[in-house]
């Protein structure tokens, strides 16, 4: 089942570097990148290339690229998939394709592997310390880490808690992990603040 996924910046950023092992130099970039292509919409599809070839998922990947299987076969830079499958909430497929198209580009331009996507040129190709600042700020440093506040409250069910982070912004992955990890109690129902 395909879903919808609209990443935070931050939340992006760590899984690019924690979960796909993006190099810590490049995931500022490819922050950039998805924020201009997809506006971080796993299931965003642009359709303003001049030769009628749309572009899909979080970076964009080019369709005619997306679907080069003698391009894979040749030379293992294509993707060789359904440009429906970059529409969907695992970006492991994304971030695969998404590192060929970098790498063929790199080899064929015999330059930066970044300038495959129209967006590196006009907005992302800038100072790494600059695109740190404007899409890493605070997402990898120790005050970004979650701290318990007064803010904090525990959410309490029959045999289980729920931390309830107030000060956080909603997001899926945030949801997701406290809803699969639950803090086993023993007591009746109640709103314990922090």
């Amino acid at each position: 089942m395909q879903r919808l996924v609209v990443y935070e910046r931050c939340e992006l950023a760590t899984e690019l570097k924690e979960r796909h092992q993006i190099p810590a130099k490049d995931v500022s970039t490819w922050v950039c990148i998805a924020r201009y292509e997809s506006e971080f919409n796993t299931s965003a599809v642009g359709r303003l290339n001049g030769d009628g070839s749309e572009d899909h998922g979080i970076f964009q990947g080019i369709a005619n690229f997306i679907r080069a299987k003698a391009l894979e076969q040749r030379d293992g830079y294509g993707c060789a998939v359904s440009c429906s499958s970059f529409e969907d909430d695992d970006l492991a497929d994304d971030i695969k394709c998404a590192k060929r198209i970098k790498r063929a580009h790199s080899r064929l331009s015999g330059g930066n592997g970044f300038s495959a996507w129209a967006v590196y040129g006009q907005r992302c190709k800038r100072p790494t310390e600059e695109l740190d600042k404007e899409f890493l700020a605070d997402c990898f440093n120790e005050t970004a880490k979650i701290e318990h506040s007064a803010k904090d409250k525990l959410l309490v069910l029959p045999n289980t808690i729920w931390p309830v982070l107030l000060h956080l912004q909603p997001s899926y992955i945030t949801h997701q992990w406290y809803l699969s990890h639950p803090i086993h109690y023993r007591s009746h129902s109640q709103f314990i603040p922090g």
